[in-house]
């Protein structure tokens, strides 16, 4: 293995470390990246744009999974039905088509629509203890939005 193959891996365990466990300064990644992989300034502008680009990615999935979460609390404690659960899950999907990408391949359904209700279904027994009022409630509401044809 080359010198230069050994700072390429190596730079690309720091910066998956830094990923995964969150880097305090972004000019320290910087740093280390101009240091551990030699290249160009412009490769260097090139990776800061797409950094940039995967951080504005990643803060627009945490907002995504926040309503989600939001919802299905608000679902699990009552406040709001599942067909209420069901819009505002398709409104946060609405800006994202891969999240509709995998809604259409993970949940069976006739629609989006009847699809969201499966996933929210989903997310609600996922949440913490097992819930059977609760299961047996959004089954009813699933049943009476979507009535077997």
């Amino acid at each position: 293995m080359t010198n230069r193959t050994r700072a390429v891996w190596g730079g690309c365990f720091v910066l998956l470390g830094g990923a995964i466990c969150g880097f305090p300064d972004r000019d320290w990644v910087r740093a280390a990246s101009r240091s551990l992989i030699p290249g160009t300034e412009q490769e260097s502008i090139d990776a800061a744009r797409v950094g940039r680009a995967l951080d504005d990615e990643r803060e627009r999935i945490l907002q995504h999974n926040e309503i989600k979460r939001y919802l299905g609390a608000e679902l699990v404690a009552g406040r709001i039905s599942l067909a209420e659960a069901v819009e505002g899950f398709l409104a946060a999907d609405e800006g994202c088509p891969k999240s509709l990408a995998v809604l259409r391949n993970m949940f069976p359904g006739r629609s989006d629509r009847e699809r969201a209700a499966r996933n929210v279904i989903t997310w609600a027994r996922c949440g913490g203890e097992p819930q059977p009022d609760l299961i047996t409630r959004l089954e009813a509401e699933f049943r009476s939005l979507f009535p077997a044809d």
